[in-house]
């Protein structure tokens, strides 16, 4: 028997997709694991859903306190040897638990966390590519290159070269990992515990940025997900969102960089602090509160007095309203 997977799956009014998120999950028939639903708090009869469809399920209600909190709830009762994470709108493919056993089989006991690449969900078969670059922004795709060692392998006939390295300089930049791609051994949350419960967004970029400063991480260059791309009201294009997302980065980035004694870590955590203060008054800028975006873009050149699109966005906060819109609208077009 192989070892045991402990699938977290959150779950808040989304019965519908939830059917198709389990289904694929059952079509991992070569795989050893269990099925964990964390409901925080539907009102839409998830848990008749559940336990009319799939007895073998294990289900858990919660009153509503966010994903963070149902992904803890789900890896303090998980049994399994790894511990891999599922949002209920997003999909896996049928091979996806063989192949995350075969890698963690092959690589090196330190390798705490592996994850894999993603599609978009089209509905059209054979419609598979990447997604990583649209999701995460561009140059996602060229950093999981800065996994420098490899293990190849073959799946079904077909050639895989298997990542692995400490990744936490890489994630410092920014997150590639989404959580439905990811999985960590049991032994990683024994050691570092799990989400912040504070945060509602940019949760799962804190914690494999936590993960990686201690575990090296592993990557497949194979698309083992589908993606749900996020509806309009939690959209993180939502200027609200990127604030708040950008500060709690901030915030887990400060905690990082005090703690760090690593000379050459600190100035790298140094310059991203510098970038998220002049991203975070970007922000700011859109929703025109000037006189925060002018706060933030001071502070980054405080921080790295040679960042360039600090004073640019610094020069921007000082234009009218009416020009700024029409630059947004040239910006929206271009686009």
């Amino acid at each position: 028997m192989s070892d045991l997977f402990s699938i977290i799956i959150p779950t808040y009014n989304r019965k519908d997709k939830l059917i198709q998120c389990i289904n694929s999950v059952l079509a991992n028939q070569n795989a050893n694991y269990e099925i964990i639903v964390i409901d925080d708090g539907s009102t839409d009869n998830t848990k008749e859903m559940i336990t009319g469809r799939y007895p073998q399920i294990k289900y858990y209600y919660q009153k509503n306190k966010g994903v963070s909190c149902a992904r803890n709830k789900g890896m303090e009762v998980a049994r399994g040897d790894y511990i891999a994470f599922l949002d209920s709108d997003d999909l896996w493919y049928p091979a996806k638990l063989e192949i995350i056993q075969l890698a963690f089989e092959m690589l090196p006991d330190d390798v705490g966390l592996v994850f894999n690449d993603m599609d978009k969900i089209t509905g059209k078969k054979g419609d598979e590519k990447s997604f990583a670059d649209d999701y995460f922004g561009a140059g996602s795709s060229r950093r999981t290159g800065k996994l420098k060692n490899s293990l190849f392998t073959s799946y079904l006939n077909k050639s895989v070269n298997i990542l692995y390295d400490n990744f936490f300089s890489t994630l410092l930049e920014r997150n590639i990992i989404q959580p439905s791609c990811a999985v960590i051994k049991r032994d990683v949350y024994k050691r570092i515990e799990g989400f912040r419960e504070d945060f509602s967004v940019a949760e799962d970029s804190e914690y494999f940025l936590r993960i990686s400063k201690y575990f090296q991480t592993g990557y497949i260059p194979l698309i083992l997900t589908s993606l749900e791309t996020p509806d309009n009201e939690l959209s993180l294009s939502k200027n609200s969102n990127n604030i708040y997302k950008v500060k709690n980065t901030i915030k887990y980035i400060t905690v990082h960089y005090l703690n760090e004694n690593n000379y050459l870590l600190k100035k790298k955590l140094h310059s991203r602090l510098a970038k998220l203060h002049t991203l975070l008054g970007y922000h700011y800028l859109t929703v025109f509160k000037r006189d925060a975006a002018k706060r933030c873009c001071i502070t980054a050149l405080k921080t790295h007095p040679f960042y360039f699109k600090s004073y640019l966005i610094l020069l921007a906060a000082f234009i009218p309203d009416v020009i700024l819109q029409k630059l947004a609208k040239i910006k929206k077009y271009l686009q």
